[in-house]
């Protein structure tokens, strides 16, 4: 089924609706009209906009908390190896 990017390249329906002929031949030209499937939204995207969206300063707080947990978890695997006997 072919869809027209530009909407001027689709004929105008008359205000009185399509002739049963016209409707046959758009019919046996495009097929049956079908909705678009709705992508599905990836996990980080609500908040990914959350944080970004609500605060001015919501993206140095990303970039901080993502900076921050690697090196939170290399000092906590420092000190479990320091620790053992």
């Amino acid at each position: 089924m072919s869809t027209p990017t530009d909407t001027r390249a689709v004929p105008a329906t008359p205000p009185t609706g399509l002739t049963a002929t016209e409707a046959a031949r758009r019919l046996a030209a495009d097929g049956p009209g079908e909705v678009a499937a709705r992508r599905p939204v990836r996990l980080y995207v609500p908040f990914l906009r959350a944080a970004l969206d609500t605060d001015p300063l919501g993206g140095a707080g990303l970039a901080l908390a993502a900076a921050c947990a690697p090196a939170g978890f290399l000092a906590a695997r420092a000190v479990r190896t320091a620790f053992r006997p």
